[in-house]
């Protein structure tokens, strides 16, 4: 078939042109539209998937179907089909759960598995894990997948309940948010008190306004109730639920120095092991 068509405008110009079939259109004419290589008056051809200081052209609109999966033991997995063809991934976990950690990692084979960071939505952290997600937590991630064949999310740790997790693979144009590291005072002290688990209310710690971080791990038998202030419930004043064997860090973009206080749903096991760092 003749590709080029003449278009006499005057003297005639010759258009560059393909002919195809075309399944709506049938047998039509194509104009060719050349891409700019910085030659001038180049005549050289550039793929679009080989454009010079641009990279690889991914197909905007190419949509992939959502991954989706529960995590209900401490070894559940979420595993996409290939999305070689992703500029993007979101990652959702949210549900009716307890004490879940789960791991961020992607394969070119779906056998090798390498750990990927993820960028935190509400923080704008790159985390490689999850951390121990307290109580029915709703938390998303995203990050760019250039070359990424398979994505995976693998817990490493589950109490109790179903967390849902649905992997988005997305095809367009995609800038991930800047990982943001915020770097604080260095600590230089730091102290681990035990507190016994108790049914009423007690102190976790007392206000310290040298308080660089605190942590606190839950060595009890039962749900932990920590609330940034005094006189912590079990029902409606609580800032956070830690399950048993579970951690829980204060957050410290501004740092809390005042009182902590907390409550167990019952009694049983070693309390609560308190770690505060100071300067």
């Amino acid at each position: 078939m003749a590709d080029n068509v003449a278009i006499t405008a005057g003297a005639g110009t010759t258009v560059a042109a393909d002919e195809v079939v075309d399944g709506t259109l049938g047998t039509v004419k194509v104009q060719y539209v050349k891409l700019m290589d910085g030659a001038l008056d180049s005549s050289v051809k550039v793929g679009a998937g080989n454009v010079s200081g641009v990279g690889a052209v991914r197909t905007a609109g190419v949509s992939y179907t959502p991954t989706s999966g529960t995590i209900t033991t401490g070894t559940s997995t979420v595993t996409t089909g290939d999305i070689s063809l992703s500029g993007n991934i979101t990652v959702y976990i949210y549900g009716t759960y307890a004490g879940v950690n789960v791991s961020f990692e992607i394969s070119p084979d779906n056998t090798n598995w390498f750990p990927v960071s993820v960028v935190r939505e509400d923080s704008v952290i790159a985390e490689t894990t999850s951390g121990v997600l307290t109580a029915n937590t709703l938390r998303a991630w995203t990050t760019g997948a250039p070359g990424l064949s398979y994505f995976r999310v693998r817990a490493t740790a589950w109490t109790s309940g179903t967390a849902n997790v649905v992997i988005v693979a997305g095809t367009y144009p995609f800038e991930p948010n800047v990982a943001a590291t915020v770097t604080g005072q260095a600590a230089t002290t730091s102290a681990v008190t035990n507190v016994g688990a108790s049914a009423t209310n007690v102190t976790l710690k007392a206000a310290n306004a040298n308080r660089k971080a605190l942590y606190v791990f839950n060595a009890g038998t039962n749900n932990l109730f920590v609330k940034l202030g005094a006189t912590a419930t079990t029902t409606t004043s609580f800032t956070a639920m830690i399950p048993p064997n579970g951690f829980w860090e204060l957050p410290d973009d501004p740092i809390y120095t005042g009182i902590v206080d907390g409550i167990w749903s019952a009694t049983g096991g070693s309390g609560a092991n308190v770690t505060e760092l100071t300067a």
